[in-house]
């Protein structure tokens, strides 16, 4: 992995824990006992958006569009010519 990828992964990761953490110590908690289901945790998300998509499922129901839409506003903000935001966005969105 390459540096600037390494530096995206570690920025991605850390908006995705604020989000959750933002909307509650046991929303953030939940999620992380989800991600232990699965054998991961919030360090593998970049790696596994196709996870975490589905453990925001299974915490938010119908409404896991709100968050993947705030992880998605955030991570523009960083630039969306970045493939490697690009690609996570678009996994995680599917």
């Amino acid at each position: 992995m390459g540096n600037d990828e390494g530096l995206i992964e570690d920025v991605i990761i850390s908006i995705v824990k604020d989000i959750l953490m933002k909307r509650g110590i046991a929303t953030y908690t939940r999620a992380q006992g989800l991600l232990e289901n699965y054998n991961i945790t919030f360090m593998d998300c970049y790696k596994k958006p196709d996870v975490l998509r589905s453990i925001l499922i299974e915490a938010f129901g119908d409404e896991h569009m709100i968050v993947v839409e705030q992880i998605k506003s955030e991570l523009v903000s960083l630039g969306d010519d970045n493939q490697l935001v690009s690609n996570f966005i678009q996994r995680l969105s599917q």
